[in-house]
């Protein structure tokens, strides 16, 4: 029997629903209270500074980006250091013309690209999966709360999961030849072009991605250049002012990098066997992370590099917390090793399959990412952020191990239980997440806790302001456990042309008949000095004038 028109209907009403539901979730959970809870400190004043001088016509648009941390000379310095492209620049200049140059505004593009990785997760999903599968998957990407920490200020790394998404899409629709062939050229053009430009990761890994994409394509097909032509005429395209600068300067950006490789491979003296065991920890913890957000912070969530350690006296934690993450580490473990072994038997076996190209180039592209942080397998590259180019990979695990106990578990109680024990366990703790990390916003503690958001800083800009107005310089410090507070405060004052000069608590280099202030998380001077206090913050009086 024929399904009825009105049966059809409702079935796509509810598949709506359901889809509208997950991504309003999803945007809710991005946008809530953004300028207020918007991290702003270190590299995105740098970047604010800069974007400002653009947009005022103090300077010129650059033809580089950031600098990378711990490449040239292995040091911070930034005219020592390899700097990946523009773009992230042009992203921030852009919004910058359309708003203004406050910092939530700069971080719009960043969230915008959040957004729109929500219904291209589904997308990508259905690449493999039915509908259902895919509105659960999309369901747990919306709320993991460390994909959401990230979508919620500016970074260049933080639009990464976006284009990664895109970029093996539309590879896909390209080798596949879906739809219009040359359309998928432009998309795939673009999405290469800007996430080479976004970090020395996916600078390397996409470049290497689709090298060996057309290498296979034409062999294949001897005419498949004429196709990728178009991609590589885009990418020169979108990398035209970084390439010109490099061919007059000699490549010496490019050697940067290449010496900064050089030189920690050289310094790590590692064996490939600890190299190996650390590169398949992190990678371990990263699929348990990104999928249920477990052990993220405000700040850091690290590998540990040292599993056979857990129980050692190298980790003062409780036994508590060392049997809790050991048990994380061996699920991690355990889920990892299912889902590789699933990922690349299935695109082995569906090699001749209708569609063998999707499995085919995430297996190609999970494989070269292993192997690029291979080297890369130290203590300087132990934050999970650095593997954001997989983030999407445990999803894909958890819908081939769902889909593997759909047809291979002959209880289908079972099955069903197991996958949805698995969907429930990873919601709750994404969900856990969000909330504790929410919480701490909410009460106004990140900056102490050294995450300096804005809607902390804000009121204590305004008051040295109000106390700075006729002089226009405003003389204060900060606490050693807060040191990045002093620049965004600096950044805000500038907006409002008030001159910042840093002092000591002593209330040194403050003028005769001005007025200096001390910015701290303590209460521990408050009988000692005037104050005014700010939610966790307190601004001391420190030159010894007259009460406030």
């Amino acid at each position: 029997m024929k399904p009825s028109f009105g049966s059809g209907s409702r079935s796509v009403a509810s598949f709506l629903w359901i889809f509208a539901v997950i991504i309003s979730t999803g945007v809710f959970l991005r946008t809530y209270h953004f300028h207020d809870w918007l991290a702003f400190r270190g590299d995105q004043v740098r970047d604010a500074v800069l974007v400002r001088d653009v947009v005022s016509g103090d300077a010129l648009p650059p033809l580089f980006g950031p600098f990378m941390s711990f490449s040239g000379n292995g040091s911070h310095s930034e005219k020592r250091a390899f700097h990946i492209g523009p773009m992230y620049y042009h992203f921030q200049t852009a919004s910058a013309m359309l708003f203004h140059t406050h910092p939530d505004a700069l971080a719009y593009p960043d969230l915008l690209f959040s957004i729109l990785s929500l219904p291209l997760f589904y997308a990508f999903m259905r690449l493999r999966f039915g509908k259902g599968l895919s509105l659960g998957l999309l369901a747990l990407y919306a709320v993991s709360a460390y994909l959401i920490h990230y979508s919620r200020f500016a970074w260049s790394c933080n639009s990464i999961p976006f284009f990664v998404l895109l970029f093996l899409y539309s590879l896909t629709k390209f080798l596949k030849k879906d739809g219009n062939t040359w359309f998928w050229a432009s998309v795939l053009g673009v999405a290469f072009s800007i996430g080479f430009q976004l970090h020395a990761l996916t600078m390397i890994l996409f470049s290497l991605t689709a090298f060996l994409a057309f290498l296979s394509s034409m062999k294949a097909d001897t005419t498949a250049w004429r196709r990728w032509s178009v991609v590589l005429l885009v990418f020169l395209a979108l990398n035209a002012g970084q390439i010109a600068s490099e061919f007059r300067t000699g490549f010496q950006n490019s050697k940067t990098l290449l010496h900064s490789v050089g030189r920690d491979g050289a310094r790590n003296g590692r064996s490939v066997a600890v190299l190996l065991k650390n590169d398949l920890e992190c990678h371990f913890q990263a699929n348990v992370l990104y999928v249920s957000s477990f052990g993220s912070s405000l700040e850091r969530s690290n590998c540990t590099h040292d599993v056979y350690g857990v129980f050692s006296s190298r980790m003062p934690v409780s036994r508590g917390v060392k049997v809790a993450l050991l048990s994380v580490l061996a699920f991690g473990a355990l889920f990892s090793v299912f889902g590789y072994g699933l990922l690349f038997r299935s695109a082995w076996t569906e090699r001749n399959a209708e569609n063998p190209y999707f499995l085919g180039i995430v297996s190609l592209y999970v494989v070269l990412g292993f192997l690029l942080m291979l080297p890369l397998s130290t203590g300087k590259m132990n934050d999970l952020r650095y593997f954001s180019f997989v983030f999407f990979v445990p999803y894909l695990f958890l819908g081939l191990i769902s889909e593997s106990l759909s047809v291979h578990v002959s209880k289908k109680i079972v099955s069903v239980s197991v996958t949805v024990t698995l969907f429930i366990l990873f919601l709750c703790s994404d969900l856990y997440g969000v909330a504790t990390e929410s919480a701490v916003l909410a009460r106004k503690g990140a900056t102490c806790l050294g995450s300096t958001t804005l809607g902390e800083i804000e009121p204590v800009a305004d008051y040295l302001i109000s106390r700075s107005l006729d002089r226009k310089t405003a003389y204060f410090g900060t606490d050693k456990s807060i040191p990045l507070v002093f620049g965004s405060l600096e950044y805000l004052l500038s907006e409002k042309g008030i001159r910042s000069v840093k002092i000591h608590q002593d209330g040194d280099r403050i003028p005769s008949g001005s007025e200096g202030y001390y910015v701290s998380c303590s209460p521990k001077r408050s009988a000692d000095y005037p104050f005014r206090r700010f939610d966790s913050l307190y601004v001391y009086r420190v030159d010894g004038g007259a009460q406030q």
